[in-house]
């Protein structure tokens, strides 16, 4: 062998390296890429609002409400038979005064 043939076969040799190295850099790069990519997605997943949650929560944030409707349902009840004994209370008196001045006249 002359040292020619050596020095290109180190040539290549080299380059073969260098290149081999390149492709294993880059390769390892998007697999760490890769890696960081999913256990962003894997975090996402953990803290991500799923409809069954959002359900929960308005259920939970309604409960109180649903509760508390039927004592306000009794109570507007109560209003109502407020507003009606005093509407008929006052027909009532409007009834009697003007019987009281027919009979006067």
């Amino acid at each position: 062998m002359d040292l020619t043939t050596l020095i290109i076969g180190s040539t290549v040799s080299l380059i073969t390296a260098i290149l081999s190295g390149v492709a294993i850099h880059r390769t390892n790069k998007k697999s760490d890429a890769i890696d960081k990519l999913e256990s962003d997605v894997t975090i996402l997943q953990q803290i991500a609002v799923t409809d069954s949650h959002v359900r929960k929560i308005v259920k939970e944030e309604l409960q109180p409400l649903s509760v508390n409707s039927e004592k306000m349902l009794a109570s507007m009840h109560n209003i109502e038979l407020y507003i009606a004994e005093e509407k008929g209370r006052k027909a009532a008196i409007l009834e009697a005064q003007r019987r009281a001045t027919d009979t006067q006249q």
